[in-house]
Protein backbone atom coordinates (compact mmCIF):
# COMPACT_ATOMS: atom_id res chain seq x y z
CA UNK A 1 0.00 0.00 0.00
CA UNK A 2 1.73 3.44 -0.73
CA UNK A 3 1.55 5.79 1.74
CA UNK A 4 2.98 8.85 -0.69
CA UNK A 5 1.79 12.54 0.84
CA UNK A 6 0.92 10.55 4.74
CA UNK A 7 2.98 11.70 7.31
CA UNK A 8 3.43 10.02 10.48
CA UNK A 9 4.94 11.13 13.97
CA UNK A 10 6.26 8.31 16.21
CA UNK A 11 6.58 8.83 19.97
CA UNK A 12 9.25 7.67 22.25
CA UNK A 13 11.71 8.12 25.13
CA UNK A 14 15.40 8.26 24.74
CA UNK A 15 15.92 4.92 26.59
CA UNK A 16 13.94 1.92 27.15
CA UNK A 17 12.12 1.80 23.30
CA UNK A 18 11.65 -1.26 22.14
CA UNK A 19 14.44 -1.87 19.07
CA UNK A 20 12.87 -3.56 16.65
CA UNK A 21 9.22 -1.75 17.73
CA UNK A 22 10.92 1.55 16.59
CA UNK A 23 13.32 0.76 13.62
CA UNK A 24 11.01 -1.41 11.39
CA UNK A 25 7.93 0.12 11.75
CA UNK A 26 9.84 3.61 10.80
CA UNK A 27 11.40 1.45 7.89
CA UNK A 28 8.47 0.27 6.60
CA UNK A 29 6.40 3.63 6.51
CA UNK A 30 9.05 5.12 4.97
CA UNK A 31 9.55 2.63 2.19
CA UNK A 32 5.91 2.86 1.68
CA UNK A 33 6.55 6.53 0.77
CA UNK A 34 5.47 7.98 4.22
CA UNK A 35 6.84 10.91 5.76
CA UNK A 36 8.17 9.59 9.27
CA UNK A 37 8.92 11.89 12.44
CA UNK A 38 10.45 10.67 15.65
CA UNK A 39 9.49 12.85 18.31
CA UNK A 40 11.91 12.19 21.54
CA UNK A 41 11.90 13.24 25.00
CA UNK A 42 15.16 15.24 24.45
CA UNK A 43 17.35 16.09 21.41
CA UNK A 44 19.55 13.53 22.01
CA UNK A 45 20.01 9.74 20.91
CA UNK A 46 17.54 7.20 21.41
CA UNK A 47 19.06 4.33 23.27
CA UNK A 48 16.56 1.58 22.49
CA UNK A 49 16.86 -1.94 24.10
CA UNK A 50 16.38 -5.62 22.87
CA UNK A 51 14.19 -7.51 24.74
CA UNK A 52 13.92 -4.91 27.47
CA UNK A 53 17.83 -5.33 28.90
CA UNK A 54 20.36 -5.72 25.98
CA UNK A 55 21.48 -2.31 24.00
CA UNK A 56 20.18 -1.62 20.46
CA UNK A 57 20.65 0.49 17.97
CA UNK A 58 21.09 4.19 18.60
CA UNK A 59 18.48 6.21 16.66
CA UNK A 60 18.69 10.24 16.50
CA UNK A 61 14.80 11.72 16.81
CA UNK A 62 13.95 14.78 14.54
CA UNK A 63 12.23 16.46 17.08
CA UNK A 64 10.91 16.42 20.73
CA UNK A 65 7.20 15.48 22.29
CA UNK A 66 7.11 19.09 23.84
CA UNK A 67 8.01 20.79 20.24
CA UNK A 68 5.80 18.41 18.29
CA UNK A 69 1.86 18.97 17.28
CA UNK A 70 -0.48 16.53 15.22
CA UNK A 71 -0.48 19.56 13.11
CA UNK A 72 0.25 18.43 9.65
CA UNK A 73 0.10 14.21 10.61
CA UNK A 74 -2.17 11.88 9.28
CA UNK A 75 -1.47 9.18 12.33
CA UNK A 76 0.65 8.73 15.43
CA UNK A 77 2.62 5.40 16.51
CA UNK A 78 3.36 4.44 19.77
CA UNK A 79 6.02 1.68 20.15
CA UNK A 80 6.71 -0.58 23.01
CA UNK A 81 9.18 -1.28 25.37
CA UNK A 82 8.91 -1.78 29.10
CA UNK A 83 10.88 0.94 29.92
CA UNK A 84 10.11 3.16 27.11
CA UNK A 85 5.94 2.65 27.95
CA UNK A 86 6.34 2.92 31.27
CA UNK A 87 7.86 6.86 31.20
CA UNK A 88 5.67 8.05 28.19
CA UNK A 89 2.12 7.07 29.89
CA UNK A 90 3.07 10.12 32.32
CA UNK A 91 4.76 12.10 30.29
CA UNK A 92 2.03 15.60 29.81
CA UNK A 93 3.82 15.88 26.39
CA UNK A 94 2.83 12.51 24.94
CA UNK A 95 -0.78 12.56 26.52
CA UNK A 96 -1.41 15.95 24.46
CA UNK A 97 -0.23 14.54 21.28
CA UNK A 98 -2.28 10.96 21.77
CA UNK A 99 -5.19 13.32 23.08
CA UNK A 100 -5.06 15.57 20.12
CA UNK A 101 -4.93 12.64 17.44
CA UNK A 102 -7.76 10.90 19.12
CA UNK A 103 -9.89 13.90 19.13
CA UNK A 104 -9.15 14.77 15.68
CA UNK A 105 -10.11 11.46 14.69
CA UNK A 106 -6.77 9.98 13.38
CA UNK A 107 -5.47 6.91 13.66
CA UNK A 108 -3.30 6.05 16.98
CA UNK A 109 -1.34 2.71 16.83
CA UNK A 110 0.38 1.59 19.52
CA UNK A 111 2.66 -1.48 19.70
CA UNK A 112 2.90 -3.88 22.46
CA UNK A 113 3.45 -1.86 25.64
CA UNK A 114 2.81 1.11 23.77
CA UNK A 115 -1.28 1.14 24.71
CA UNK A 116 -0.19 2.27 27.98
CA UNK A 117 0.02 5.82 27.04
Amino acid sequence: MALDGKSVLVLTTNYGTEQDELTKPVAALRDAGARVVVAAQKPEAIATLVSDKDPGEKVEPDTTLADATSDGYDAVIIPGGTLNADQLRVDEDAQRLVTAFASEGKPVAAICHGPWL
